[in-house]
């Protein structure tokens, strides 16, 4: 065959391809039966349509990334769906009438038709993604929890490496889901638990451990822990505590703060006697006696306020315990007396409410005596009108019997 037959079959066989796709696809019209204006009706309707599923889906998938979590593939057919059902409402959004053209030589369907395929292919993704959801935040829900609780202590902040491996694996959870293997997305959520709740100890101890450890470190850099060594054990003791009750209680905020105000309060302790000691081998042995004198004169000065004792005839280890009773006496006395204040204002008001109650009473009485006297005094009037109708009928019988004398007598 020769390079003219070659180009006369191509030009044949595209003419009746072009045959196929525009006169077979398509149902046979009276030429003339459709007006223009009834075509342009109809092009707006479809276009109105299109417009509408393009506005509600833009506004639909506008938040659609966070669904990339349940599956990536599927997340990124969905976009690929979107980019190309908006690729052919481009072609026709600035001309509606387009909208019932053929979309291609090729296609029996029009751009409307076309970009309906796309926006079916984008609901079918977009729906199979919202069912993978739920279905992951039911079997994942305390991985969820978990790892919302690491992003609020912002651990990628502290723990960038172990962050993103966590991350990672959270990650792989959900592609389990997606691929139905719900017994291995179980199995791999404890591991994942495990590694994120370490994590998550870690993060607070760092926050809230971490700090006093370096001031206690610093205490003994600085000397203190030689100077007052009782109060720095003390402080040490007290941090091994306070980190155990972290690590146990990650989540018990009040316990946390609670802890490690202690530790504060020790370290803050130990910084006071290192310099009271300082201050001590810096006094000259001549100054000693007025070292102890000022001791001795701020015991007394308490002991006077309490109840103008004087114990300076005693050592100051005694002095203080003399003190510490006098004080716990003070308060047990002050107990006392408000137990007896309290007595007493219960016994007043006991004695007046039996006052008021025996008033009552008094009344009471009066009052049925009253009812008493009331009632016979009735039952006498009573009885004096019993008698006068008893007289009042004898003497009318009596009229009427001497009424009736004379006539007889005639």
């Amino acid at each position: 065959m020769n390079r003219i037959q070659k180009c006369a079959l191509v030009l044949i066989t595209g003419t009746t391809l072009v045959a196929c796709g525009s006169s077979s696809t398509k149902p046979a019209e009276v030429a003339g039966s459709i007006s223009p204006v009834d075509e342009s009706v109809q092009a707006e309707t479809v276009y109105q349509a299109a417009k509408s599923d393009y506005e509600l889906w833009l506004k639909n998938l506008k938040d659609v990334e966070p669904l990339a979590l349940y599956s990536k593939s599927i997340y990124k057919d969905t976009l690929s769906a979107w980019e190309d059902a908006v690729d052919v409402y481009g072609d026709f959004s600035e001309d509606p009438a387009k909208a019932i053209k053929d979309f291609s030589i090729f296609s029996s369907g029009t751009y409307a038709d076309e970009f309906n395929e796309k926006l079916a292919i984008v609901k079918t993704k977009y729906a199979k993604l919202l069912e993978l959801k739920e279905k992951a935040d039911t079997v994942l829900a305390d991985a969820i929890d978990q790892m919302a609780y690491l992003e609020s202590i912002e651990a990628d902040k502290y723990f960038k490496q172990n962050y993103t491996s966590v991350k990672s694996d959270y990650e792989d959870l959900f592609e389990y889901v997606a691929d139905n293997d719900i017994g291995d997305a179980q199995n791999k959520q404890v591991e994942f638990l495990n590694d994120a709740k370490a994590l998550e100890v870690k993060v607070i101890l760092k926050v809230n451990i971490e700090p006093l450890e370096l001031e206690i470190a610093q205490l003994k850099k600085g000397g203190i822990a030689t100077l007052a060594p009782i109060s720095y054990n003390k402080a040490k003791a007290e941090l091994v505590l306070a980190t155990s009750e972290v690590e146990n209680n990650a989540r018990n905020q009040a316990l946390i703060k609670t802890m490690t105000e202690k530790v504060k309060f020790e370290i803050n302790h130990t910084t006071q006697v290192a310099s009271e000691v300082k201050q001590l081998r810096a006094t000259s042995n001549l100054k000693f006696e007025a070292v102890a004198l000022e001791i001795e004169n701020r015991l007394l000065s308490i002991s006077k306020a309490i109840n103008d004792s004087d114990f300076r005839d005693k050592p100051p280890r005694v002095q203080t315990e003399m003190i510490v009773e006098l004080i716990e006496a003070l308060n047990n006395a002050d107990t006392e007396s408000q137990l007896k204040n309290e007595i007493a204002k219960l016994s007043a008001q006991l004695e007046a409410n039996k006052t008021k109650l025996t008033q009552e009473q008094s009344a009471l009485a009066e009052s049925n005596k009253q009812q008493t006297v009331l009632r016979e005094r009735i039952e006498s009037l009573q009885q004096q009108l019993t008698l006068k109708q008893s007289l009042v009928d004898k003497l009318t019988k009596d009229l009427v019997e001497q009424e009736a004398e004379p006539n007889e007598s005639l």
